[in-house]
Formats: structure tokens, C-alpha cells, sequence
């Protein structure tokens, strides 16, 4: 195996256990926040077990493409659909909304800020997730700055989704809630992201 290959494979275990953790987390949150048929809904369009396994093919999917990137998206940006078509978000999005492509943009910046990221983090040396991170950023600024980008496209996706609520295409009985979810989940991987140059550096 190619040391390339085993970092990749770092990263995914890494990355599917990040996703398993924060699933656990977030079904806690919610059944303690939501009740009775609102469960279901926020279960089933978001984080439930076949959208997990969907989250986790797009990160998989996005890892294969970190793995050809080479400076520019000229060989990738076409098959961005690929990684669009796996999103749980992309999924409740209403296709007549009049921010329907903004929305979409702001996905598919989320995509190559993280194909870029990932393309660096998988040139790092190591035996495990942060050894990775701290050779291939060499310091906690660095990281940060890198970060930023991901952070910012899904700053932009929620602040769009707060002021066009009908672009979430559920029921009008659980929108509010679904989108208080969907908010939620956003704010919760930010933090997460956030944590991460604390916890290596």
C-alpha cells in the first residue's frame, strides 16, 4: 500500500468515526428537544441510518477526489454533482425556490473547500488523524486559515436557509422545526471543526 493510500485510509476511519460520534450526539440533542411525530421526520430526512450511510459514500466520494486534485478543479468540477446527489441537505431543498442555485453554490464551495483540505491532509506523514494534521499544516494558524473556507460556506448555506424558509421542501407543519435541526447540525460541525486546532496543536 502507497503511502498516499494509507493516509487516505486514515482519514476515512477518522472521518467515519467523527460521523458515527456526532450522529449519537445529535439523536440525544433531538430526542431531548422534540417530541412525539417530530422525531421521525428530523430522523429520517437528516441523520438517521440511511442518511448516515449517505453522508459517509460523500465523504468517500469527496476523499477520491481529494486524492486526483492537483491545484484546480478543471478535472473534478463536473463530476461535483456526484458528491451533490449523496447530500442530505441537497435532498430537502425546494428545486422552484429562487435561491434553489445559490443554495447549490454554496454546497458546492463546501465540496471543494474539503477536496482541497483533504488533499493536503492526506500529504501530511503519521500513524493516526492528528499526526496528519500537524505535519501537513505545521501549526495551529495555519490550520485555522485553512478551515476557514468550509467554515464560511456553511455560514453562508445557513444564513440563506434562515431568510428563504420555503427552500426547505417539507411539509409548512415541521418546517420550522426541520430547519431549527438543520441550523442546529451546522452550528454543531462548525464547533467541531473549530476544536479541531485545539485538540492537535
Amino acid at each position: 500500500m502507497s503511502e498516499l493510500d494509507k493516509n487516505v485510509n486514515i482519514v476515512k476511519d477518522y472521518l467515519n468515526e467523527t460521523i458515527t460520534n456526532a450522529n449519537n450526539e445529535l439523536s440525544d440533542h433531538f430526542k431531548s428537544t422534540f417530541i412525539g411525530a417530530l422525531i421521525e421526520p428530523i430522523f429520517r430526512l437528516l441523520i438517521g441510518p440511511e442518511q448516515t450511510r449517505k453522508t459517509i459514500e460523500m465523504l468517500d466520494k469527496i476523499l477520491s477526489f481529494s486524492k486526483e486534485f492537483t491545484g484546480n478543479f478543471e478535472n473534478i468540477e463536473d463530476r461535483l454533482d456526484e458528491v451533490l446527489s449523496l447530500d442530505p441537505i441537497y435532498q430537502v431543498l425546494r428545486k422552484s425556490s429562487k435561491v434553489h442555485e445559490e443554495a447549490i453554490s454554496f454546497l458546492k464551495d463546501s465540496y471543494r473547500n474539503r477536496i482541497k483540505f483533504y488533499n493536503i491532509l492526506m500529504n501530511g506523514t503519521g500513524t493516526n488523524w492528528k499526526e496528519l494534521y500537524r505535519t501537513a499544516f505545521n501549526d495551529k494558524g495555519n490550520l485555522i486559515d485553512n478551515l476557514k473556507p468550509e467554515i464560511e460556506a456553511l455560514e453562508n448555506l445557513k444564513e440563506l436557509i434562515k431568510k428563504n424558509r420555503r427552500l426547505i421542501n417539507v411539509p409548512g407543519l415541521i418546517r420550522a422545526d426541520i430547519i431549527d435541526a438543520m441550523v442546529f447540525i451546522q452550528d454543531y460541525t462548525k464547533k467541531n471543526l473549530l476544536s479541531i486546532p485545539e485538540i492537535v496543536f
